[in-house]
């Protein structure tokens, strides 16, 4: 029996690289700023600590736009059945048919191409050439 519902030939995988690599670009860019903003909302807690204050985090508009937008971009490739395993790296996988065997086609932002595969229990420690 199938784990996943959706598998995708080689040719299908390969064509949504091109919008793989925009949507992470765009997941890199929020996080980076997320996390900038995380840092100077940290650096002006501990002012107001130090001055005697207790800080009460709220997050900015911006924080939840930000959040929200990378959620979304984060549902979209789930909604395709792409799975996410590293979201920084930007590395995911996609279920696959390799010789009558479930399998999942490894990808990771920046790889030129889809060039590796591992099996469902071997994870990106597993990969093979295709």
């Amino acid at each position: 029996m199938a784990q996943f519902q959706k598998h995708y030939t080689l040719k299908e995988a390969r064509d949504t690289l091109p919008w793989l690599r925009a949507q992470f670009a765009q997941i890199h860019h929020l996080l980076e700023e997320l996390q900038e903003e995380d840092i100077n909302n940290q650096q002006q807690e501990i002012m107001l600590y130090k001055n005697g204050n207790t800080p009460e985090p709220i997050p900015s508009k911006d924080t939840q736009s930000r959040t929200e937008e990378l959620k979304r971009l984060i549902e979209e490739i789930l909604a395709r059945s792409i799975l996410i395993k590293d979201l920084n790296t930007g590395l995911i996988d996609f279920p696959h048919w390799r010789e009558e065997k479930e399998v999942l086609l490894c990808w990771q932002s920046g790889e030129e191409d889809i060039s590796f595969w591992h099996t469902l229990e071997d994870g990106f420690a597993g990969r093979q050439p295709l």
